[in-house]
């Protein structure tokens, strides 16, 4: 059998931008805008606090990969989470 599921809280606040399957079940493609998580995470402030998340993507490709660094590199989504890093000022441990 095959196909793809994503499921979301009931309260969760999303929008879907679009959105794309293939006809045989092997891919779906979600454009999201995650509207509270952002939010959320400022309200913590200047205190001490740790995000993790499987973003499932590597940062800093020159470090974090080896003979691979231009097959599924993701770089849109590299650039907002280096924002996020950078607007919340936050620190990549790994």
């Amino acid at each position: 059998s095959r196909g793809v599921a994503v499921l979301f809280s009931n309260n969760f606040d999303h929008k879907v931008h679009d959105s794309f399957r293939d006809g045989k079940g092997n891919l779906f493609m979600l454009s999201i805008a995650i509207f509270e998580a952002m939010d959320k995470i400022k309200t913590f402030g200047n205190s001490h606090c740790i995000i993790t998340e499987d973003f499932n993507l590597c940062l800093q490709r020159y470090l974090d990969t080896s003979k691979y660094q231009h097959i599924n590199n993701l770089n849109n989504a590299r650039k907002q989470i280096i924002n996020m890093i950078r607007d919340l000022d936050l620190v990549d441990i790994w």
